[in-house]
């Protein structure tokens, strides 16, 4: 089913609330951990790559270091023909589309994910508006999951962005997961 925008009681942000597609943990050992429910979904992924993410959690891990161990994880998770695209944020406010959305081979995915290397600020409503035209070119149900550290540090407002994302129609689901 689709899913719809609510406001948390205690909060000025909006969350995107819809039906369940997996579930997403965080470790106490700051390990996070993704399991698969069903494998039905186009995976956009938007991962944080400002400069805190060379921060280190608890236990001494590398932010950065912890988020692509679970990328690629995931990438070797997913059966063949599953289509994955991976978009950072960071930098001088901007966003990158490190692999498109398609069938790409996980060999390819796993070697672009490790190339990642953070610096700057963190523009993540940016990068949900360039998630726009991401899946706008892949038909189907799309889970985008969106990793990051920190707040919107560019200006941008990253709930309208999410607000825009959800109200392009598309049947999608946005997950965030945020260190600290």
């Amino acid at each position: 089913g689709r899913g719809r925008i609510i406001a948390q009681p205690d909060s000025t942000d909006e969350v995107f609330v819809g039906e369940a597609f997996g579930s997403l943990s965080i470790m106490p050992i700051g390990e996070l951990a993704f399991r698969y429910d069903t494998f039905d979904r186009n995976f956009f992924v938007l991962l944080d790559r400002s400069s805190s993410m060379f921060e280190r959690i608890e236990g001494g891990d590398v932010k950065i270091d912890v988020a692509k161990e679970v990328l690629v994880e995931l990438i070797d998770g997913l059966p063949e023909g599953s289509i994955f695209s991976v978009r950072t944020f960071g930098g001088s406010c901007e966003t990158e589309l490190v692999s498109p959305a398609t069938v790409a081979s996980r060999r390819s995915l796993r070697e672009a994910v490790l190339a990642i290397q953070p610096s700057g600020l963190t523009p993540i409503a940016e990068a949900l508006e360039a998630t726009q035209q991401d899946v706008q070119a892949v038909q189907g149900r799309h889970l985008v999951l969106l990793i990051s550290d920190g707040i919107e540090t560019c200006a941008g407002n990253p709930v309208a962005a999410a607000q825009d994302l959800v109200g392009l129609g598309y049947d999608l689901m946005i997950h965030v997961v945020g260190f600290d």
